[in-house]
């Protein structure tokens, strides 16, 4: 889910811990450091948490840098899968091995989820929106448009008809 990988630095050993999915975000145009803090509560005695992180950000420039990293090594890793060859320097009981099982790089889609600033006006955000997804979408296999934070002042209004029209 957005919120746990929230600026794409960690999408590789995610998915080689076995998650099926990476979703980064949720990411704004421009740097931002969320709610004040303490923004983190637990409620022990109802094993819950609460969270008033706010779209803490690095900015989409920095999450387009870490995508395009991971996009990268993700291309690197399958030429490199298959242009393994036989002549290699490993003994012959390695090789064969090789060959049987050959090693499967983490895979699985990648989402970035994507909001508007806190600063950015509602009348604004359509703007913020097209910029995160002409800047991000390149790189995902899903996009989230983020609507729904408590905790970003007066977003969800833009649930509300002629807004949410316009964002479409």
């Amino acid at each position: 889910a957005a919120g746990f990988d929230k600026h794409g630095q960690a999408l590789r050993p995610l998915l080689q811990l076995g998650f099926g999915f990476v979703e980064v975000g949720t990411v704004t145009p421009e740097p931002q450091p969320g709610n004040p803090q303490p923004r983190m509560f637990r409620l022990l005695p109802d094993r819950a948490v609460i969270n008033r992180y706010g779209f803490n950000s690095h900015g989409a420039a920095a999450v387009q840098q870490n995508l395009e990293r991971y996009r990268r090594e993700e291309e690197e890793e399958k030429t490199q899968h298959s242009s393994s060859s036989a002549s290699s320097t490993l003994p012959w009981w390695q090789q064969l091995w090789c060959t049987l099982y050959p090693p499967h790089p983490a895979r699985g889609p990648i989402g970035v989820n994507i909001g508007k600033n806190k600063m950015t006006p509602n009348e604004q955000a359509v703007q913020d929106y097209v910029s995160n997804i002409q800047r991000l979408a390149p790189y995902a296999d899903y996009l989230v448009v983020n609507i729904s934070s408590p905790n970003t002042p007066n977003l969800r209004e833009l649930q509300r008809g002629d807004e949410f029209e316009a964002l479409l």
